[in-house]
């Protein structure tokens, strides 16, 4: 889990000013989250439903604060996608060069 000094509101407004460090795939299980490797946590990423026409997000919708929050990868792996409407689908996940402390 993120600190609670963690600024999770959306750092990317336009082009995502970031480069990919690795991709990976994963589908979203039935507690909402994505897992990629845990060496990666605390990087920020961006995901795309792996389909065609699929489009990018660096967001996700946090049910507890009731709004779209950043997306990053948790020190287990963990990404948190959000709601039901995701749960079982393959994601495509960019890893990116930028950490929730920066």
């Amino acid at each position: 889990m993120p600190n609670k000094n963690h600024n999770l509101e959306s750092r990317f407004d336009g082009p995502i000013d970031a480069d990919i460090i690795d991709t990976e795939t994963s589908v979203v299980g039935d507690s909402g989250y994505a897992g990629v490797e845990s060496k990666y946590g605390g990087h920020l990423v961006a995901w795309a439903p792996f389909e065609d026409g699929g489009q990018i997000k660096t967001t996700s919708y946090n049910q507890n604060e009731k709004k779209r929050t950043q997306s990053f990868v948790q020190q287990d792996g963990g990404i948190n996608i959000g709601t039901e409407e995701w749960v079982g689908e393959r994601l495509i996940i960019l890893i990116l060069d930028k950490k929730l402390e920066e």
